[in-house]
């Protein structure tokens, strides 16, 4: 069914067999009245004066059971007519219903796909804004790794002797200084790097040297302290960076680093009171 159906079928008033009984019942009585003497052989015969001239003249001198037998005779058509159209009318009007169900079932259905629509647009906004929201995060957890390896770096720069250690039996098994193993560039990723570089190098030359366990001391273990709190820290962020940048935190070696820092606070004698924990 059309819309234009509809509005056609909105505008057909249940009323018109209303009009149609009443036009069939004022026909049927004109009918009666005009064509249709009930009274031709009786009219005479019948007449008395002690009844009213309408009455002589229509009825005569029926008796009841005769009167009701024309009454019964002259009124079922009319019965009969309105009858039929009081069947039609509640027909029209159960059929007026149906459709109106009908268009208000269609009305919910086309709600609930708007409904349905709605989640999805709102579904997908919401992803939309965690997306925005966990890039947001993960930039936050980059500057924060960022700031802690700047600082790193000025740290191991600042405390140019931290990475200075001695043997109880070689006086020269390692005395070097931040800015000789770096160089000129200061950048923080090269200062880490290149001092993870420097430090994996220098715990295979110990591990082969075979050395004990406390037979290490750190010239400069404040230095040395300052310079583990700040990888260890930095370390931690690294954990929960995004993929890519974890890609940048992997190049720079910041966990091999801390790995050989634990390594040598391990193997120096001085550094266990030092270093909490």
């Amino acid at each position: 069914m059309t819309i234009p159906e509809k509005t056609a079928e909105k505008k057909t008033c249940p009323s018109k067999w209303l009009f149609i009984a009443s036009g069939l019942t004022i026909a049927y009585i004109v009918f009666l009245l005009l064509v249709a003497d009930v009274t031709v052989d009786i009219r005479d015969a019948c007449h008395t004066a002690s009844k009213p001239a309408w009455v002589s003249e229509w009825f005569g001198c029926l008796t009841m059971n005769e009167l009701g037998d024309f009454l019964a005779g002259a009124f079922a058509p009319l019965a009969f007519i309105w009858l039929a159209a009081a069947v039609l009318i509640q027909s029209q009007e159960l059929k007026a219903q149906r459709t109106e169900l009908m268009w208000t079932r269609l009305e919910f259905e086309k709600n609930r796909e708007v409904m349905k629509a709605q989640v999805g647009y709102i579904g997908e906004q919401t992803k939309i804004l965690e997306r925005e929201q966990q890039t947001r995060e993960d930039a936050e957890r980059v500057r924060i790794f960022e700031a802690a390896v700047e600082n790193l770096a000025i740290r191991m720069l600042d405390a140019n002797n931290w990475a200075s250690f001695v043997h109880q039996r070689i006086s020269t098994f390692n005395r070097i200084k931040t800015d000789v193993i770096v160089g000129e560039n200061h950048e923080s990723e090269n200062v880490v790097r290149k001092m993870s570089n420097f430090y994996r190098q220098n715990h295979i030359n110990t591990q082969l040297s075979k050395i004990e366990k406390n037979s290490l001391n750190s010239t400069y273990p404040d230095e040395f302290k300052a310079v583990y709190y700040a990888c260890e820290r930095a370390d931690i962020i690294a954990g929960s960076l995004p993929h890519d940048a974890r890609i940048n935190m992997e190049t720079m070696k910041l966990h091999e680093l801390m790995e050989q820092l634990r390594w040598f606070v391990e193997y120096a004698d001085n550094l266990h009171d030092v270093i909490d924990g």
